[in-house]
């Protein structure tokens, strides 16, 4: 049995985007895979089963210098649309690097996680901490984040085009079918509505089980999803 997972991306430049890629596929007759014998490895492979990669669109420099965050690439607008500055102070260099996509699945329940990219030999991996997180998505509709800190030894974010940025776990035995549709007006705000639930809230921290119990907009949103599907 194959569960459908719809995927979009809410950027500009949304046609470079691709397919979320199967990390079991790509890593799994390395050399390296190959040599430690975990090629073999069935707790390796159970593992890995349903993790995906996400590959940039952008490529794209930070650097962080004291108590200023900065790029030379493209332009002001760029940077405010994609640069979220996450620490109260730069010690901590918390920051996001804002590159929006949606999961969303017809299913009862299909709980996804978004993980450091582990096997990734990359600038992602040499100088930033990935926050974690996990969510139902068939329970909410809401954009992706990729949160992270800068490492101690590193001022500087850097990544590149079709590098892998995060991992996507869908939690669940059965396989995945990915299936792409366009952005469109009606559901960017059906996404706003829930990342706007508790945003005026003194608690803002409200468990997700709660903000599940709101999410009355599913009917609604597949449908608008199967009308901008892309075949």
């Amino acid at each position: 049995m194959a569960i459908n997972v719809y995927w979009a991306c809410f950027e500009n430049e949304w046609l470079r985007a691709t397919e979320p890629i199967e990390i079991k596929k790509m890593h799994l007759h390395t050399e390296e895979f190959k040599e430690t014998g975990a090629i073999r490895c069935p707790a390796t492979h159970e593992f890995l089963h349903n993790y995906y990669g996400l590959k940039s669109i952008y490529s794209y420099d930070i650097h962080v210098d004291g108590d200023k965050v900065w790029s030379d690439q493209y332009d002001q607008k760029f940077f405010d649309d994609h640069v979220l500055i996450r620490s109260k102070t730069l010690k901590t260099k918390c920051l996001s690097f804002i590159t929006r996509f949606i999961y969303f699945t017809d299913e009862e329940s299909l709980p996804m996680s978004m993980e450091q990219p582990f096997l990734e030999d990359n600038d992602i991996n040499d100088n930033c901490i990935m926050f974690p997180g996990q969510f139902d998505i068939a329970k909410w509709f809401r954009p992706t984040d990729f949160a992270f800190k800068l490492k101690r030894k590193s001022n500087h974010f850097s990544i590149r085009e079709n590098d892998i940025f995060c991992y996507i776990k869908f939690h669940t035995k059965d396989e995945i079918k990915f299936t792409q549709f366009r952005i469109n007006k009606e559901l960017f705000d059906f996404a706003s509505d829930t990342t706007n639930v508790s945003k005026n809230q003194l608690n803002r921290y409200h468990s997700l089980e709660s903000r599940y119990k709101s999410f009355s907009t599913k009917k609604l949103i597949l449908k608008e999803i199967e009308k901008n599907i892309l075949t």
